[in-house]
């Protein structure tokens, strides 16, 4: 028996993506935003998300799409320790995709930080299916290079 993906669709530049919607705990409104010193362009800053303090992360610059939207709306990703709002610029549907449409991405994604491609119905666009804790684990690393 195939199964489906519930997924949450959203733009970041003129690219769709998506990610399970069980990676994403809320999604908000950008806040003021308190950038930090020397981190990878990625990292936005910090968010408070009603008392709440969470690492922003920009993905663009992670996935090569041109960055000439600002981000107005923040997915909220909780993890093991920490909170952490990824910024998109749209947040269009939920939606279930069909397990068989999915098509793995090992052989393109030399980043790794994709499980699949998929069509949309009706369309010719592609929809990448992010996975966003290991871009969060990705950036994670890359900081603490840094350090």
């Amino acid at each position: 028996m195939n199964g489906t993906k519930q997924v949450l669709e959203f733009e970041l530049g003129d690219r769709l993506f998506a990610t399970e919607i069980t990676e994403v705990r809320e999604i908000v409104e950008k806040p003021e935003v308190t950038p930090l010193p020397n981190t990878p362009d990625c990292v936005e800053g910090v968010i408070n998300l009603r008392g709440e303090t969470a690492t922003l992360l920009n993905p663009k610059h992670l996935l090569d799409v041109k960055d000439d939207v600002d981000g107005e709306r923040i997915l909220v990703t909780e993890g093991d320790e920490d909170v952490t709002g990824v910024l998109v610029d749209s947040v269009n549907e939920v939606y279930e995709v069909p397990e068989e449409e999915l098509q793995d991405t090992d052989d393109f994604d030399e980043d790794e930080l994709s499980e699949a491609v998929y069509r949309t119905e009706g369309s010719d666009d592609f929809v990448v299916l992010l996975d966003l804790s290991l871009m969060h684990e990705r950036i994670t690393r890359m900081t603490q290079s840094r350090a």
